[in-house]
């Protein structure tokens, strides 16, 4: 059972750590809100998710350019967005480019990276997720859990 927290890391790795003792934690179905400004260690958080998933985390990329990547093996299957360069005109619109509804829909872990992008929808009760810069390779993790 994921708790909520609020910690610093003070590497990259200690990071990627987080993220991995977060994954061994969630279970499917969950959708998990990432923010944190470019280059904050979102995706590394999430190769470290999928790492406590049963996934090798060497397979986790950056979405960016695909939008959507997916990773079926392990514990439950990984769906991670990335709507960075996406400039919908509206939430909704943003939401049905990427069939956000039908990815919601699988018994997935679903880990969205910009979900600011989606501000103002309803999505139910996500886990949201912040990464702050706090120093050159020091980052400030805060994990949010709906009651």
């Amino acid at each position: 059972m994921i708790r909520p927290f609020h910690l610093r890391t003070g590497s990259p790795e200690e990071l990627e750590a987080v993220g991995r003792r977060f994954g061994e934690t969630i279970d499917a179905p969950a959708l998990v809100l990432l923010d944190g400004e470019l280059g904050a260690g979102k995706t590394l958080f999430v190769r470290g998710m999928a790492a406590g998933l049963g996934k090798s985390p060497d397979e986790v990329t950056s979405p960016t350019f695909s939008l959507v990547n997916r990773y079926g093996t392990g514990r439950c299957p990984l769906v991670h967005l990335d709507l960075y360069r996406l400039d919908a005109a509206t939430p909704e619109s943003t939401a049905r480019l990427v069939g956000l509804d039908d990815l919601l829909a699988e018994q997935a872990v679903v880990v969205v990276e910009w979900a600011d992008r989606l501000e103002g929808l309803d999505l139910g009760s996500p886990i949201r997720v912040s990464i702050a810069y706090d120093g050159d390779d020091a980052r400030i993790v805060d994990v949010r859990i709906p009651e």
